[in-house]
């Protein structure tokens, strides 16, 4: 799938629910052993290590594409850069003559500059993670105040 996008670019929980949901629709459909998902996404917008500003990048602000494809059963085993692979596609001379549109057919052209391609693969026989998910999660309660005093909390 190259370059999806909702048209509300605000939003980026959208997106990662359209991930998470082209997922869950492919896996019933692809071979469980052969079968691959190639997903291309703009520069910064996958979240994942291979991103070049990865260190800076601001990891709530991406649409957690590996994390999105663990959701919903898949391992990403694989990043390609997008920009090879956008040449190629363009090229008449193989006879492929893929032109990225950008924003609805207009002039602005898409930036696939620096664009990655994640393949994801279902869980089986030697299928392994380009970057394995360690997963955290916070953990937080309410309590009664009255009860939980600081002395209280000395105590204990």
């Amino acid at each position: 799938w190259n370059f999806p996008h909702l048209c509300d670019k605000s939003r980026i929980h959208k997106h990662r629910k359209l991930m998470y949901n082209f997922f869950l629709s492919a896996k019933p459909v692809l071979h469980p052993q052969q079968g691959q998902i190639w997903v291309s996404l703009i520069k910064g917008q996958g979240g994942t290590p291979m991103e070049q500003e990865y260190d800076t990048l601001v990891k709530g602000n991406t649409w957690q594409i590996q994390q999105k494809a663990a959701q919903a059963g898949f391992i990403m085993t694989e990043v390609k850069k997008t920009d090879a692979c956008i040449t190629k596609l363009s090229s008449f001379e193989d006879g492929l003559g893929y032109y990225p549109r950008g924003f609805h057919n207009s002039d602005s052209t898409l930036r696939a500059t620096g664009g990655l391609s994640h393949i994801f693969k279902l869980p089986g026989d030697g299928v392994k993670a380009a970057f394995p998910l360690r997963w955290s999660f916070d953990l937080a309660y309410l309590t009664n105040p009255k009860r939980f005093t600081r002395s209280f909390m000395r105590r204990t």
